[in-house]
């Protein structure tokens, strides 16, 4: 739990989000984040850089060609030719993704 104004009872998540766990940032940076109706000290959060957005936007990728592979092995197994219209486009896609 996050330290936060002793007056607030708040359970922050003071990390980043990436690839579905919270994290530390890769260079250890974090800052103070204040309450915007008070301007008093809310809580230390993760800052995070460069390096995180990277790991952020692998993290990303890689879930996205995860989910396609699994779509399309989906609708590779379409017995009634419905895969083939959706797919039309994706054709070159398809090919890599079959091996």
């Amino acid at each position: 739990m996050a330290t936060v104004a002793p007056d607030l009872d708040l359970d922050l998540r003071t990390r980043l989000f990436i690839d579905g766990g919270f994290v530390d940032a890769v260079g250890g940076g974090r800052f103070t984040t204040e309450n915007p109706a008070t301007g008093q000290p809310l809580a230390e959060v993760a800052e995070g850089d460069g390096a995180d957005v990277d790991r952020a936007v692998a993290a990303a990728r890689q879930a996205v060609e995860h989910a396609l592979q699994v779509l399309v092995g989906h609708l590779l197994r379409d017995e009634d030719g419905g895969a083939v219209y959706l797919l039309a486009p994706q054709r070159s896609r398809v090919a890599e993704l079959r091996g």
